[in-house]
């Protein structure tokens, strides 16, 4: 259980990263039309760090289940972290408009 605890720092990395290239194109005030490989990689990078996260969340459940374990609270909490990620990143995705650069 403990590599699978290891393991969801990757999300978090991957969520961190979407968010960080996000606040950078605000600072530049690239708010609303971006190249489409800033697009891409900002939004791609919150979304599969969303997906992975409820991947990692469902497999702890499952093992967490299987072996027993009563404390499950971080990991229910993880697996809604994970698709609020995914929603409201493709929620966003909408909003924004590409530019072929």
């Amino acid at each position: 259980m403990l590599q699978l605890m290891v393991v969801a720092i990757i999300p978090a990395i991957l969520m961190a990263l979407g968010i960080v290239e996000l606040i950078n194109q605000r600072i530049h005030k690239l708010d609303r039309v971006l190249p489409r490989i800033c697009l891409m990689r900002e939004f791609g990078a919150l979304t599969l760090g969303g997906i992975t996260g409820i991947v990692t969340a469902v497999v702890m459940l499952i093992c967490a289940v299987a072996t027993g374990i009563g404390e499950l609270l971080y990991i229910w909490l993880m697996l809604a972290g994970g698709i609020l990620c995914s929603i409201f990143a493709g929620l966003l995705f909408g909003h924004y408009k590409r530019r072929e650069a």
